[in-house]
């Protein structure tokens, strides 16, 4: 009896075996729970076979038929194809996985199965469902790899805890904040948290305050939380402001040479009102023959950054200068971008020049691109510039006047040969005493904006066409 007995519970075990496997193979790549799995088999939790279904799981488990997910779910192993890579979060619900070196989502996730990872962070993952070719499986995260960022910046909240509310709504979950490490932070300040380490998807990721930032929705705040969350760099570091504070501030014999001097032409140049630096100017030359010829000077900032110096190193990692409602945060120290290579009036200055010969249709004649020294005459402000060309009266106007017309018509030239012109309209945020926005003013495209982005695109494009010239480039 006791041998007929085994042989039924061993009958009885490899049948809710079978059917485990056959429900999670039909549900995947959804994964089901011990009650849900219990339900489908007709077993009731309070049964005795119930042991027996955890017992099965286990052994599955064990035997890497079946793996156990976020929140105690099981699913079905499918052979291993786990893949590395970068999570992305798509939209409020769903992710997916860009391998390393490749650019298009090879896994899909939902909200419970990327574990504890967040978005940017390099995870390891595997298919949980086999699809037809061409489309995208679901998966599960199964081991976050590196941390994007292990530092938060978000809202400090009281719920039943306290907690951040991240700023970023890539952050898809809040973090835990133990009252003991709040340190001097309070209910409603803006904070950078740093991120526990966090293991377990089913408790809420926790953290401690690491600094007090200032109080949301205040503008000093806001701003400097934008500079923490996006790592941006603001202070440069002393080898780079050494070296740009190391170059004299009045060009020599050693500067000038191999240069064009173009100090005595009447070249000047046109920006916002608010610029504190001027990277281009302008210049217009008449030909007995009708033709002119446009000058386009772009400040020689490559004269001061040499390869491979801090100065260099520091430039290439910001990439750019980035603009804030409340300023700038510079790509090089101030004493280049807004002293030595900024083409002020009346002072000298190095420059990469073009000179395009233009017939008065706009049709290009010649190019030459030169090293110069030039001097700018005169700043204009684009505000300043529009009131010359509707009036035809002011210092300047009959050059601005003779460079607006070959450019209309080099604009005319590019129209009928297909160009597209991308015209969108620009915000700018006008602030009060305590730097709130108050007001949102449209920056519209005027005829002295079109006038300057016309020239840069002359410059670019005979830049363009000079470099394709050469089969290989060193």
């Amino acid at each position: 009896m006791a041998s007929q007995k085994q042989n039924d519970q061993i009958r009885r075990k490899t049948s809710i075996r079978d059917q485990i496997v056959s429900i999670l193979t039909e549900s995947s790549p959804r994964l089901l729970k011990t009650n849900e799995l219990s339900k489908q088999l007709g077993i009731k939790s309070e049964s005795v076979e119930y042991e027996l279904v955890r017992e099965v799981l286990e052994e599955l488990q064990e035997q890497n038929v079946i793996f156990k997910g976020p929140r105690r779910r099981f699913g079905r192993v499918v052979p291993d194809t786990s893949v590395q890579g970068e999570l992305q979060m798509i939209d409020s619900g769903r992710w997916e996985l860009i391998p390393e070196g490749g650019t298009k989502a090879v896994l899909k996730f939902d909200r419970d199965e990327i574990w504890t990872a967040f978005h940017g962070d390099v995870v390891r993952a595997r298919p949980l469902s086999v699809v037809r070719p061409g489309e995208i499986p679901w998966g599960e995260v199964t081991r976050v790899i590196e941390r994007k960022t292990d530092r938060i910046v978000g809202t400090l909240r009281q719920g039943r805890d306290l907690y951040l509310q991240p700023d970023r709504k890539k952050i898809h979950r809040t973090i835990t904040v133990p009252r003991k490490l709040v340190g001097n932070a309070s209910i409603g300040d803006k904070v950078v948290v740093e991120l526990q380490d966090w293991k377990d998807p089913d408790l809420e990721p926790a953290g401690k305050v690491v600094r007090r930032i200032g109080k949301a929705g205040e503008m000093s705040a806001e701003i400097a939380s934008l500079v923490e969350e996006f790592d941006l760099r603001v202070e440069f570091p002393y080898e780079v402001i050494a070296e740009a504070e190391s170059f004299p501030p009045k060009l020599t014999q050693r500067d000038q040479k191999g240069r064009r001097d173009l100090r005595n032409e009447p070249i000047f140049t046109i920006d916002p009102y608010d610029a504190r630096d001027f990277d281009d100017a302008i210049s217009i030359k008449h030909h007995v023959d009708g033709d002119v010829t446009v000058g386009i000077h772009i400040a020689d900032v490559g004269h001061y950054v040499a390869e491979g110096s801090p100065l260099d190193k520091e430039a290439f990692h910001r990439g750019g200068s980035i603009y804030l409602v409340t300023g700038v945060i510079p790509m090089l120290p101030e004493r280049l971008s807004n002293d030595l290579c900024s083409l002020r009036p009346g002072e000298d200055r190095l420059a990469y020049t073009v000179e395009v010969r233009l017939s008065p249709r706009g049709a290009i004649r010649e190019y030459d691109i030169f090293k110069s020294i030039i001097r700018s005459k005169r700043r204009f402000t684009y505000e300043e510039a529009l009131e010359i060309l509707e009036s035809g009266e002011g210092e300047f106007s009959d050059d601005l006047l003779a460079i607006n017309k070959i450019v209309r018509a080099l604009r005319a030239n590019r129209r009928r040969s297909g160009a597209v012109d991308f015209s969108t309209t620009e915000s700018k945020f006008k602030l009060d005493e305590e730097g709130k926005p108050v007001e949102v003013i449209p920056k519209k495209a005027t005829e002295s904006t079109r006038l300057i982005e016309d020239c840069m695109l002359l410059a670019n494009r005979m830049v363009a066409e000079h470099i394709g010239k050469f089969k290989y480039l060193d």
